[in-house]
């Protein structure tokens, strides 16, 4: 696949630059083994054989994630023993995704059938979409009294299912496969983008863990910053901790220019984050800024010196790119700081007493 690669690139609209491109996952949760015959092309977990590799317009990263699409197996044809086929299109029987189908194309006079492929991995990121919806309506309701703002939830819902994503051990059975290390191994986001998203971790928060949540927009060189305060001694002990953010923009584009993408949108730690966690995780720096979404982790275990007052600062910044523009550029970003759970530090009340809104004095 790999000295295929340059024929298995993204195809429009897959590419697409406010988008948010799912790839899929050699995996699913049908019960089959393979046989002589069906011989399952790759290990369960890897991307799937079928999807599409990255990367996006001027190397962007694309597919942003990968999800679950379903396994299937290759049929090996008995005359000649080097040829082997894919199962045909939907089946009533396993590996797959299960879900309804028509029962002209399930056949049997089944109304449910497996299939498999980034349509299906797709399909359950939509369902987690609309999980995510639920949880952001909460949170407006019981926090804001307030709906969610109408001109964000596209852009909060892609931030949402991009926040949990990494790449764990995938990315190093690909480096070890294909013989990639160092800088290299920064490049596999072809294979995973941004990597797999644990959902639940943006449905609620944990006692170690908490999620902050912000929106706006910013126009031509303009810039904001958020503060996340964090009021813990990380002076005299190590804990191992992780930071995750996450920033998804909608840029006016130019299909007449070669950039294509009027504006960007990007963020930096400021210096007093960056001793904190001073390791970055998974995608390569230059490749995240390349888009219209930009997904880091950073990590640290020393014992760095710290007030009770101090605080990670997260700028925002925003420029011309393809084009000067007048438009502004609407963004929404997710931070999630935790603290290893064997640490036992009350991460969520601590940074809730410090953000929390205060109730304002009525004068008399």
């Amino acid at each position: 696949l790999n000295q295929n690669a340059r024929n298995l690139r993204l195809l429009s609209p897959a590419e697409s630059m406010n988008s948010l491109t799912v790839g899929a996952l050699f995996a699913g949760e049908s019960d089959w083994s393979e046989n002589s015959r069906q011989i399952l092309p790759c290990s369960s977990k890897l991307p799937s054989p079928i999807s599409s590799l990255g990367r996006g317009i001027n190397k962007s990263i694309k597919p942003d994630i990968l999800y679950p699409g379903g396994r299937s197996f290759l049929l090996q044809d008995m005359r000649k023993v080097n040829k082997a086929r894919w199962r045909d299109g939907i089946s009533i029987n396993p590996p797959g995704i299960l879900s309804a189908k028509p029962v002209a194309l399930a056949g049997g006079g089944s109304r449910v059938g497996y299939s498999f492929g980034t349509s299906d991995a797709t399909a359950l990121i939509t369902h987690k979409a609309a999980i995510c919806f639920d949880v952001l309506n909460d949170i407006f309701s019981n926090e804001l009294n307030t709906s969610i703002p109408a001109e964000y939830a596209a852009l909060l819902l892609k931030a949402m299912l991009v926040h949990g994503a990494k790449w764990d051990e995938v990315a190093a059975t690909i480096c070890r496969t294909l013989g990639v290390s160092g800088r290299g191994a920064d490049q596999i986001h072809k294979w995973l983008g941004y990597g797999t998203p644990d959902i639940s971790r943006v449905q609620e928060c944990a006692k170690n863990r908490v999620t902050l949540i912000g929106y706006g927009e910013l126009s031509q060189d303009s810039a904001c910053m958020y503060t996340l305060p964090l009021p813990f001694n990380f002076s005299t002990q190590k804990m191992y901790r992780c930071l995750t953010v996450t920033l998804a923009s909608f840029t006016p584009i130019r299909p007449t220019t070669q950039k294509y993408r009027s504006a960007q949108l990007w963020y930096n730690i400021e210096t007093n984050g960056k001793k904190l966690v001073p390791a970055r995780q998974d995608a390569d720096d230059k490749a995240v800024i390349r888009g219209t979404l930009q997904h880091e982790r950073y990590a640290g275990d020393g014992a760095v010196v710290w007030g009770e007052d101090d605080f990670v600062g997260i700028k925002i910044s925003c420029r011309a790119d393809a084009n000067d523009f007048v438009e502004t550029v609407p963004y929404a970003i997710l931070a999630t700081f935790e603290i290893a759970p064997e640490h036992n530090v009350d991460v969520y009340q601590k940074v809730f007493e410090k953000v929390k809104p205060r109730e304002a004095v009525t004068p008399v």
